[in-house]
């Protein structure tokens, strides 16, 4: 339950950030298939906010919940880097991606 509940962070902040650079909220593919995502499927509002209330509902003291967005614009990289150390240099990766797609 608690590596479901860390993967449910991660796809959260994950979706926040991309959504804070207006680019398409689609997860990582492994990450993306633990939530039942085809490979670049885009996560819906609706199924972004389900996300949001059962981690809620599961794990209210999150880090997620401790301002409006958990976008990782919104706090700082050591703050980011101690959160979730093992996936901050994905996050980068995806963003890194993303403009060069632009």
């Amino acid at each position: 339950m608690k590596a479901e509940l860390l993967d449910l962070e991660k796809a959260i902040i994950i979706l926040d950030t991309l959504y804070s650079h207006a680019i398409l909220c689609v997860l990582p593919e492994d990450l993306g298939t633990k939530f039942g995502f085809e490979k670049d499927e885009e996560v819906l509002d609706l199924t972004y906010d389900k996300m949001r209330r059962d981690l809620e509902a599961a794990r209210p003291d999150s880090e997620v919940f401790t301002s409006v967005t958990a976008s990782l614009d919104e706090i700082t990289e050591e703050k980011a880097k101690e959160i979730h150390p093992e996936f901050f240099a994905i996050i980068k990766g995806i963003l890194d991606d993303a403009v060069k797609k632009v």
